[in-house]
């Protein structure tokens, strides 16, 4: 009888564990934020960035979000950095929440179209040391700039478009150079030999009118900002 009981009691414990083993292996629900914003994502895979745990993404248009654009996300599952490549097919859920941003339910498909057998491009990026070409730009307040009229100056580029609503893309480059440029002017010696110029490739929508009030807002100086230090253009 003794040796019955004991025998039940190891097995019991014997399922408790594995039980208990079944249960620690089972995914855990995220508890999501009530200030979460999800959107539907499609699109192409472009590059894969294990170190910086970023995916860029050749998406298409997010409904109520975004229009499509080339970008990276960031992605909470490894195994994603594991599958992930170039060419791939990629559906997932953005999720937005204040300053931050990623991809959830992400699934992964290989791209059935033909590879192109055209041959890369060689030298078509500028390297190190060239000249900047004098691009001409048009300003928020609708004049004609160039990149030279900087010339003796450090000039700060970013690229933007007004519309964008990533957390981690548009909005914070400019909340960045408003830190800046409030920094610069506690130094006026640095103030004076400095320009911060933002420019959007948005050039349909993002008309001076709309880049005036997009940039004042910026600034917190609104209709009294003259965009001496920090321009807009496109």
């Amino acid at each position: 009888m003794k040796t019955q009981r004991s025998l039940a009691i190891a097995i019991l414990f014997c399922f408790s564990l594995i039980f208990l083993g079944l249960s620690s292996c089972q995914p855990k629900q995220r508890v999501r934020s009530p200030t979460e914003k999800h959107y539907d994502l499609k699109g192409k895979v472009v590059t894969v960035d294990k170190e910086k745990r970023a995916v860029t993404v050749a998406h298409e248009d997010i409904k109520d979000y975004m229009p499509s654009m080339t970008m990276p996300f960031s992605v909470r599952d490894d195994w994603v950095y594991e599958i992930a490549a170039p060419g791939n097919q990629i559906t997932a859920t953005l999720v937005v929440d204040g300053t931050q941003s990623w991809l959830e339910d992400v699934v992964l498909t290989e791209d059935s179209t033909p590879a192109s057998s055209a041959a890369p491009v060689e030298g078509a990026g500028p390297n190190v040391g060239d000249d900047v070409p004098d691009y001409r730009l048009i300003n928020q307040d609708g004049k004609t700039i160039r990149i030279h009229d900087y010339r003796g100056k450090a000039l700060l580029l970013t690229f933007i478009y007004t519309r964008c609503q990533d957390p981690n893309q548009c909005t914070l480059m400019s909340s960045n150079f408003a830190a800046i440029d409030q920094e610069l002017q506690k130094q006026p010696g640095l103030y004076g030999k400095t320009h911060l110029l933002s420019i959007s490739f948005d050039p349909a929508y993002d008309t001076p009118k709309v880049l005036r009030s997009y940039g004042a807002a910026y600034t917190g100086k609104f209709s009294d900002e003259k965009f001496a230090h920090w321009e807009f253009a496109s």
